[in-house]
């Protein structure tokens, strides 16, 4: 969640969650849900980093993220750590994702985030030849390691501040603890005027 408003003195904040699983995808349908929730007068437009083989394995959820209102981000084709890749094998990743994209929504994206926040200078400058701005996170949630849904919403909720970036994940295997923490991080951030946003609507990304 991130970045401050001059509107009300709202505070602004953005969710970033990555797609880097075929299965599931409760955290998805669930934000996707709460965008168009009218009982809620707040803004909500979400960033999804999606990892390109799932794209192509559910390209219906890939268009209803766009039609939603919601950003898409380039999270490479199969999720490597492309910090210990060759220059030639990241820049596949990155333009098989990217044309994945293009193919199924017609967007080209302008965000990357490195998977495991894996990078180092190599990988920064070429992620900025094609045009991309390389995206991280102010709080880490651990849901990748299947940490509880109470002990998720509480570090969320006792430490987040305007204009962060906290980081959760689509699904993350079997049980994931996820979506039951949003359920209860949203209406709370909410109550306290905080906005979500996507992340180029916070960085003024264009």
């Amino acid at each position: 969640m991130n970045v401050n408003i001059d509107i009300q003195a709202a505070q602004r904040g953005e969710l970033i969650v990555n797609t880097t699983k075929v299965e599931g995808h409760q955290s998805t349908r669930l934000l996707i849900g709460t965008h168009t929730d009218s009982s809620a007068r707040v803004k909500k437009a979400y960033p999804f980093f999606v990892v390109g083989k799932n794209a192509e394995t559910y390209p219906e959820l890939i268009d209803r993220i766009i039609d939603d209102g919601h950003e898409i981000g380039n999270h490479t084709y199969s999720h490597p750590c492309v910090n210990k890749q060759s220059q030639a094998a990241f820049r596949e990743e990155l333009t098989r994702c990217e044309e994945i994209i293009q193919r199924v929504v017609g967007v080209h994206p302008k965000l990357f985030r490195p998977p495991q926040g894996s990078w180092n200078t190599r990988v920064y400058e070429i992620a900025r030849e094609r045009d991309y701005s390389v995206i991280l996170w102010d709080l880490d949630t651990l849901d990748w390691a299947h940490t509880p849904s109470e002990n998720i919403s509480n570090y969320i909720l006792e430490n987040v501040k305007s204009g962060n970036i906290i980081l959760m994940h689509d699904f993350i295997g079997h049980n994931s603890k996820t979506p039951e923490a949003l359920e209860k991080i949203i209406p709370v951030l909410i109550s306290r005027g905080y906005e979500f946003v996507t992340v180029s609507e916070l960085l003024g990304v264009r």
